[in-house]
């Protein structure tokens, strides 16, 4: 199963998968592929927009989390969340060019609050081999 979806607001399906986000945060350009089941998506309630980030569920019983960002995430980017996989990004982060963040199988990627990206970061678990 492979499903991809321009996220507007919450959103779950009957594959397990879910989108919990706050009715007054606008989302733009935010799309989420869901490739498995049990996946979950969370943007803190906090946030008044985020924008231009695609996530990509590559499996079952991945676990995404947004902090409050002040202003959107201020970069394109791309998360990759693996079988039972974790990306947190704290409050406040902010990068200046697009990010790529893969958590592969079981492993977990946690960025604390108030942290500063430059240009092209790459943050990964794994090293894009099989």
């Amino acid at each position: 199963m492979k499903l991809i979806i321009n996220v507007e607001k919450s959103y779950s399906d009957e594959f397990g998968n879910k989108v919990i986000v706050s009715d007054s945060t606008k989302l733009e350009n935010i799309k989420v592929e869901f490739r498995g089941n049990n996946n979950l998506l969370v943007i803190d309630d906090k946030n008044k927009i985020l924008k231009n980030i695609n996530f990509e569920f590559s499996s079952n019983d991945g676990k995404a989390y947004i902090g409050h960002v002040e202003g959107g995430l201020q970069a394109r980017g791309n998360i990759r969340v693996g079988y039972k996989s974790l990306v947190v990004i704290g409050d406040k982060v902010t990068c200046t060019k697009p990010f790529f963040i893969c958590a592969s199988e079981a492993t977990k990627i946690l960025i604390g609050d108030d942290c500063m990206f430059a240009t092209d970061n790459h943050i990964r678990t794994d090293d894009a081999h099989a």
